[in-house]
């Protein structure tokens, strides 16, 4: 994996589990919406094909919690009545629940699905969403965006360390109102005076490309973090895009040790 993948990665792992973590919602019996999002051919020798609808079942939140079942389980209901999670699958990044097809093919449009869940209040993107700029977005405030911009690789042989990296970020907050930026912005600004810990996403990440939680996945620090040169300012001039009337940036230098 490329450095710059790696520190990509750590950043927006670091925003979902750790930085707001104060401000995680609970979310009990939570109605979820259901959506007809493909039509998939399973062919049959009889008839030619018979269409297969695949049913998602979303709640509106983004990121849910994922890091410990124990406090943070997310539990599904059909009409009030417990389903097996076997039957399903959970998208902590999207916030949707995905049956399995054998499942899906007893679910009728009546049935109620439900859920018990937690969720990150802040919706972290790692990127600046141009649709933001084009006033299309679809984004549930507040968000933070983690923009990397240009970047350079320095080996160094100071210790035992193989190299460092260093890279400019943006990141952009967008929020509700004035005193909700304000908030976040301290947040992340305390946040950046620490040393933060590098963790090994090279080979494994704590979720699946289908956002689905990785059982497998061992945490494994092999370097650290440090912020420096750490700029913020609000964005005064305001926009026609409600989404952005509310903005504030931190620009800040990430260096990886490892």
């Amino acid at each position: 994996m490329l450095p710059a993948r790696l520190l990509d990665l750590n950043l927006e792992y670091f925003f979902r589990e750790e930085a707001f973590s104060s401000i995680w919602n609970e979310e009990y019996n939570y109605e979820l919406e259901m959506k007809n999002v493909e039509l998939q051919p399973a062919q049959s020798i009889e008839e030619g094909y018979n269409i297969v609808t695949h049913k998602l079942y979303i709640s509106g939140y983004r990121n849910w919690i994922y890091k410990d079942d124990s406090k943070y389980a997310v539990t599904v209901y059909k009409n009030g009545y417990y389903i097996d999670p076997s039957n399903y699958t959970i998208d902590f990044v999207e916030g949707r629940i995905i049956f399995t097809d054998i499942y899906a093919q007893t679910l009728a449009d009546i049935d109620i699905i439900t859920a018990d869940f937690w969720y990150l209040y802040v919706n972290i993107i790692n990127s600046y969403p141009e649709e933001i700029e084009n006033n299309n977005a679809n984004y549930r405030l507040p968000i933070v965006c983690i923009e990397g911009l240009p970047f350079r690789y320095q080996p160094y042989e100071l210790g035992n360390a193989k190299g460092n990296f260093r890279r400019q970020y943006l990141i952009h907050i967008l929020a509700n109102d004035d005193m909700e930026r304000d908030n976040l912005m301290n947040i992340i600004l305390e946040h950046l005076q620490r040393e933060w810990p590098l963790i090994d996403y090279a080979s494994t990440s704590p979720l699946n490309e289908d956002g689905s939680k990785n059982t497998n996945f061992v945490k494994n620090e092999i370097g650290h973090i440090i912020f420096d040169d750490i700029r913020s300012d609000i964005i005064r001039e305001r926009t026609p895009a409600e989404i952005m009337k509310h903005w504030g940036y931190i620009n800040c230098a990430v260096n990886m040790y490892f």
